[in-house]
């Protein structure tokens, strides 16, 4: 395989497991298909389908984003399932990702062999191997979804997704291995991310088995299979961030000693995390960009954009972009505050602030996914079943081609128990959010844990009370166009 640049072999062995799990790979016909080459193979093939569906569609098919697969299936599916889907298995969209798989096939030359295929290989540049292009990445692509409005348009949602293959393919022919998934994709940067909460994780069984191998071939690769594809050394890793669950480590370890395991929520934010700025950054931008979708889904504001984009259409985006620009401030602000009480609590010197800023960062992150999560199955109950009608006119041609046209969608959950479901996940992410604020303040402060942990907790109560707030306002459809 073409060296990496990343020193994977040179990684420690996974510590001991402080935590029950249980080895998923234990089941043989599990193991058997996780073993297979064909395994992420079958997983990509369905996806890739209904991927390259959703780009005929929107090129092609008619205007009216409630009745064309592009915008059903992308903003009312996709994005609302992948969150649900980290909520049980981490980063398993990664696995099956359709750009992903199309750079693969295209570099690898085969979508089940293991071969060098084509491309230069180029090293990453150094001052980019972090999560700063993602988070940018996922700023700009913000923008353009509630800002240009692609959400409500068909070709603008095909427009979106080709660039994504293009930019996985075109990075893939240029960079080694999976450099697109691992600093540049923002999907990659939210999942990976939100990962580290879920409950399965890819680990080695024993740390000792790892010490003693000398070809580290989950990192290098071998006949079996492909080295670690983002950079990592399967055999020492001790959270899911940039765990892509390929499999490809499962594949190639001599040992059998790679798994696929069920652990507790929240399993990887503990004190042994290596915390890092740029992560950092990304979940304060999570969380804001994540507040301000619920903002652009309340009536004052979508009347608001409404009457200015159709009268004032630079007015309207100098409003729009400061309102995004506003959020993330206001969310690092506040941060920055919490960050300053702590150290003043806790009689800190001023030389530690990164340092508590960072950390604190990741208390944080639940509270913006069980957010995320509120804020989608709100959509999934009202526009879910969207998806029956539209994969039988997929075009919006007016055809029937599983005789399911015309279905009348209706909320699967209900206006009755949908705001009492939301509230209680809310709830869990503030929860949480100060469970992992405590775990930090004990390691880092012992008996002044409660101290330390106190802003967090004043933080997390103020971002509950405007996520609920915001989830009791009736909510804008992506299915139904807000600009006329």
């Amino acid at each position: 395989m073409a060296p990496t640049q990343e020193k994977e072999a040179a990684g420690e062995a996974a510590p001991p497991y402080d935590y029950p799990s249980v080895d998923l790979l234990k089941a043989p016909p599990v193991k058997r298909a996780v073993k297979s080459r064909f395994f992420q193979f079958a997983l990509q093939v369905p996806v890739v389908g209904a991927f390259t569906l959703a780009i005929a569609a929107g090129l092609f098919g008619a205007p009216d984003p409630g009745a064309n697969f592009a915008t059903v299936a992308t903003w009312t599916v996709w994005w609302v399932g992948v969150i649900i889907l980290i909520l049980f298995l981490g980063a398993a969209w990664c696995a099956m990702c359709p750009w992903s798989a199309v750079a693969d096939w295209l570099e690898r030359l085969t979508p089940w062999g293991v071969k060098e295929g084509i491309g230069l290989k180029l090293r990453w540049p150094r001052a980019l191997r972090n999560r700063y292009p993602a988070t940018v990445f996922f700023i700009a692509v913000t923008w353009l979804e509630l800002g240009v409005f692609i959400t409500y348009s068909p070709l603008y949602t095909a427009y979106m997704a080709f660039m994504m293959v293009f930019l996985a393919a075109l990075t893939a022919l240029f960079f080694e291995r999976k450099s697109f998934c691992r600093y540049l994709c923002f999907v990659g940067g939210i999942v990976g991310m939100y990962s580290n909460l879920a409950p399965l994780e890819v680990r080695a069984k024993s740390a000792e088995v790892c010490g003693r191998c000398r070809t580290k071939d989950c990192a290098r690769g071998s006949a079996k299979g492909y080295g670690c594809p983002i950079f990592e050394y399967p055999g020492g890793m001790r959270r899911n961030t940039n765990c892509i669950t390929c499999s490809e480590c499962v594949k190639t370890c001599p040992y059998d000693n790679m798994t696929y395991r069920l652990r507790p929520f929240l399993a990887d934010l503990g004190p042994s995390y290596k915390w890092r700025l740029d992560e950092a950054l990304l979940i304060l931008t999570l969380l804001s960009l994540t507040f301000l979708h619920g903002f652009t889904m309340l009536p004052s504001w979508t009347d608001f954009a409404k009457r200015l984009f159709n009268t004032d259409y630079l007015g309207y985006m100098t409003a729009f972009t400061a309102t995004e620009a506003g959020f993330i401030a206001a969310a690092a602000a506040l941060h920055l505050a919490v960050s300053e009480l702590i150290r003043l609590l806790t009689g800190e010197e001023a030389s530690r602030r990164r340092g508590i800023f960072t950390a604190y960062a990741y208390a944080l992150l639940p509270m913006a996914f069980f957010y995320h999560l509120s804020h989608n199955i709100h959509h999934l109950d009202m526009e879910g079943l969207a998806i029956i009608p539209a994969l039988s006119d997929p075009f919006g041609f007016g055809w029937d081609i599983l005789g399911v046209a015309g279905f009348t969608p209706f909320m699967i959950i209900g206006m009755g128990a949908m705001p009492l479901l939301q509230a209680v996940v809310i709830f869990t992410g503030a929860a949480a959010c100060v469970l992992i604020a405590h775990r930090i303040s004990r390691a880092r402060y012992g008996g002044a844990a409660w101290r330390a942990t106190v802003p967090v907790m004043a933080a997390a109560a103020l971002y509950t009370a405007l996520a609920l707030l915001m989830s009791l306002q009736p909510m804008a459809l992506r299915t139904v166009s807000q600009v006329s």
